[in-house]
């Protein structure tokens, strides 16, 4: 009779366990939006695809993408090496969401658009003084 209930508490300390390890940083801060298109399947492909993209320190500086997506901006135009390292797992991590998933969902996107390169940040005032 002991073994039995200590056999079952395992179990369901194991399936406990598996369901909130399977969560992740990325579900976790997915689910934790206030974006309408965050549901339990979109986050959860999101985090398995983060799974085999992204190491889970990155998947936990990626995760706090949802709450702060000026970090993202900031982590993607830093000269810091290691930040561009990140920012090139994190990119091609978006490139495999956006292959697995058809396409990412513009609201639950936290990557940010492409800067344009310096010659068109330079002509886009004289383009703006010519149209006026």
């Amino acid at each position: 009779m002991k073994k039995s209930a200590f056999f079952a508490a395992m179990v369901l300390a194991m399936a406990m366990g598996s369901s909130a390890a399977s969560a992740g940083a990325i579900s976790n801060a997915c689910m934790k939006t206030d974006r309408k298109a965050a549901n339990r399947a979109l986050c959860g492909c999101i985090q398995q695809v983060a799974d085999q993209s992204l190491s889970r320190s990155d998947q936990r500086r990626a995760a706090k993408f949802f709450k702060d997506p000026h970090s993202a901006q900031e982590i993607r135009q830093s000269s810091n090496r290691s930040d561009e390292a990140f920012w090139l797992r994190y990119k091609a991590f978006g490139e495999r969401l956006a292959r697995s998933a058809g396409a990412k969902p513009p609201e639950l996107s936290a990557t940010p658009p492409e800067r344009p390169n310096a010659a068109a940040r330079r002509a886009e005032p004289l383009r703006r003084a010519q149209s006026v």
